[in-house]
Protein backbone atom coordinates (compact mmCIF):
# COMPACT_ATOMS: atom_id res chain seq x y z
CA UNK A 1 0.00 0.00 0.00
CA UNK A 2 2.83 2.37 0.85
CA UNK A 3 4.41 1.67 -2.54
CA UNK A 4 1.24 2.79 -4.35
CA UNK A 5 1.09 5.91 -2.20
CA UNK A 6 4.67 6.81 -3.17
CA UNK A 7 3.89 6.22 -6.83
CA UNK A 8 0.76 8.42 -6.81
CA UNK A 9 2.51 11.09 -4.76
CA UNK A 10 5.34 11.17 -7.28
CA UNK A 11 2.86 11.21 -10.16
CA UNK A 12 0.95 14.10 -8.57
CA UNK A 13 4.19 15.96 -7.89
CA UNK A 14 5.30 15.59 -11.51
CA UNK A 15 1.88 16.68 -12.77
CA UNK A 16 2.15 19.85 -10.68
CA UNK A 17 5.60 20.59 -12.07
CA UNK A 18 4.33 20.14 -15.62
CA UNK A 19 1.37 22.43 -14.91
CA UNK A 20 3.77 25.12 -13.70
CA UNK A 21 5.92 24.65 -16.81
CA UNK A 22 2.80 24.90 -19.01
CA UNK A 23 1.74 28.08 -17.22
CA UNK A 24 5.20 29.54 -17.75
CA UNK A 25 5.07 28.71 -21.47
CA UNK A 26 1.61 30.29 -21.75
CA UNK A 27 2.85 33.49 -20.12
CA UNK A 28 5.82 33.55 -22.49
CA UNK A 29 3.54 32.95 -25.47
CA UNK A 30 1.29 35.82 -24.43
CA UNK A 31 4.23 38.18 -24.26
CA UNK A 32 5.40 36.93 -27.69
CA UNK A 33 1.91 37.59 -29.10
CA UNK A 34 1.99 41.11 -27.68
CA UNK A 35 5.41 41.65 -29.20
CA UNK A 36 4.23 40.42 -32.61
CA UNK A 37 1.21 42.76 -32.49
CA UNK A 38 3.49 45.68 -31.67
CA UNK A 39 5.89 44.76 -34.48
CA UNK A 40 3.01 44.48 -36.95
CA UNK A 41 1.78 47.94 -35.96
CA UNK A 42 5.31 49.27 -36.38
CA UNK A 43 5.54 47.68 -39.83
CA UNK A 44 2.31 49.38 -40.91
CA UNK A 45 3.57 52.77 -39.74
CA UNK A 46 6.94 52.30 -41.44
CA UNK A 47 5.23 51.18 -44.65
CA UNK A 48 3.05 54.31 -44.68
CA UNK A 49 6.01 56.58 -43.92
CA UNK A 50 8.08 54.94 -46.63
CA UNK A 51 5.31 55.44 -49.19
CA UNK A 52 5.00 59.12 -48.25
CA UNK A 53 8.78 59.55 -48.49
CA UNK A 54 8.94 57.81 -51.88
CA UNK A 55 6.13 59.99 -53.25
CA UNK A 56 8.07 63.09 -52.20
CA UNK A 57 11.22 61.78 -53.89
CA UNK A 58 9.31 61.07 -57.12
CA UNK A 59 7.82 64.57 -57.07
CA UNK A 60 11.25 66.15 -56.48
CA UNK A 61 12.74 64.08 -59.30
CA UNK A 62 10.00 65.23 -61.66
CA UNK A 63 10.79 68.85 -60.78
CA UNK A 64 14.51 68.26 -61.37
CA UNK A 65 13.83 66.57 -64.72
CA UNK A 66 11.60 69.46 -65.82
CA UNK A 67 14.25 72.00 -64.77
CA UNK A 68 16.93 70.06 -66.64
CA UNK A 69 14.75 69.98 -69.76
CA UNK A 70 14.26 73.76 -69.52
CA UNK A 71 18.02 74.29 -69.18
CA UNK A 72 18.67 72.02 -72.19
CA UNK A 73 16.11 73.96 -74.25
CA UNK A 74 17.65 77.29 -73.23
CA UNK A 75 21.11 76.04 -74.14
CA UNK A 76 19.87 74.81 -77.53
CA UNK A 77 18.33 78.23 -78.26
CA UNK A 78 21.61 79.92 -77.41
CA UNK A 79 23.54 77.99 -80.03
Amino acid sequence: MNNNYDFFFLLNYMANIFQLADFSMNVTQLSNDDLMKHLNEQDKILYEQTNIYLKKIVKQNEIIINQNNEIINLLKKGE
